[in-house]
């Protein structure tokens, strides 16, 4: 602040000093030069000797100006175009004669009245039926659905069901296994042994062989909680395995629905995390067949894989 006040009390004495003296002259005046002027000098007398003049020399007299050339007349309008002709009015149509009016229809005549048929006799009133008892109507319980559950329980109870299911069809099975057997007769006949085929390191994996290789997985795979269907969210995914049973890689193979279906691509998700987990690699397949085996099919079905 002080600083600005001392500025400003400096830059106004400046000015004033400027506006009192003027500005100082910064460079030198040039030297006056004497302007020579001619002077001639001439002796006084008596007798005036000066030079005669000289005659003026005439002055040529102005030819007279030549008179200036005629314009030439311009020539005359040309007479103006004949008017075309109009053409001729187009004939207005007579109004058409208006059409006779119709004949007005004669009136209907009335019809003559239809004679009055007999009276007819009333009919005798039977005896009125006794009325039945009202029958009860069964009044059918609305059963309350429950609330929906926990996602966590629906998955489980789905879970249940599926192994329930493959119980009682197991259980049939047996059963109708053992009617089979108390219908046999009572001779046997001996069936002759066939001859185990010998391993065939060419021939391609074998469904069994898929399976045991699907079901190493199940440990590693939970299905999404609260899924919507859980037991039909069936996911392929192709699996490329390296020859020591470690999974390189894997993707799924519907990626359409993967896309378009939020529950299926949590249940792929879910299926590729097990496939890529440590805890389930390496896989074990005969190192022989690794030809046949180092790109697979994988089907993630949790009826399959929960139900046995």
């Amino acid at each position: 602040m002080f600083r600005s006040a001392v500025f400003s009390a400096l830059i106004h004495v400046v000015a004033f000093v400027i506006a009192w003296f003027g500005l100082p002259q910064l460079r030198e005046d040039l030297p006056l030069l004497d302007t020579p002027i001619p002077v001639e000098v001439i002796t006084v007398a008596e007798v005036t000797n000066a030079p005669t003049p000289e005659p003026e020399p005439e002055m040529p007299k102005p030819e007279p100006a030549k008179p200036e050339p005629k314009k030439p007349e311009p020539p005359p309008p040309p007479p103006p175009p004949a008017p075309e002709p109009l053409p001729e009015p187009e004939p207005v149509p007579l109004p058409e004669p208006e059409p006779e009016p119709e004949p007005e229809p004669e009136p209907l005549k009335p019809e003559p009245p239809k004679p009055v048929p007999p009276p007819i006799p009333k009919p005798v009133p039977k005896p009125k039926p006794k009325p039945l008892p009202p029958q009860k109507k069964e009044v059918k319980k609305e059963v309350k659905k429950e609330s929906d559950p926990d996602p966590l329980f629906s998955v489980l109870k789905t879970v249940e069901k599926i192994k329930k299911q493959q119980q009682q069809k197991a259980k049939d099975e047996a059963e109708k296994l053992q009617e089979k057997t108390k219908e046999k007769p009572k001779f046997v006949i001996k069936q002759k042994k066939t001859p185990l085929r010998e391993y065939d390191s060419s021939a391609p994996i074998t469904i069994s062989e898929i399976d045991a290789v699907r079901r190493q997985f199940v440990k590693c795979w939970n299905v999404p909680a609260g899924a919507r269907d859980a037991e039909n969210l069936v996911v392929d995914i192709q699996v490329d395995v390296n020859p020591d049973g470690r999974v390189r890689r894997a993707k799924v193979l519907d990626t359409g629905r993967m896309a378009g279906d939020s529950f299926y691509r949590a249940a792929a998700e879910s299926a590729l995390r097990a496939v890529k987990n440590p805890n389930c690699n390496p896989l074990k397949l005969p190192p022989e067949k690794y030809e046949r085996w180092k790109t697979l099919t994988l089907r993630f079905n949790p009826k399959e894989m929960f139900g046995r």
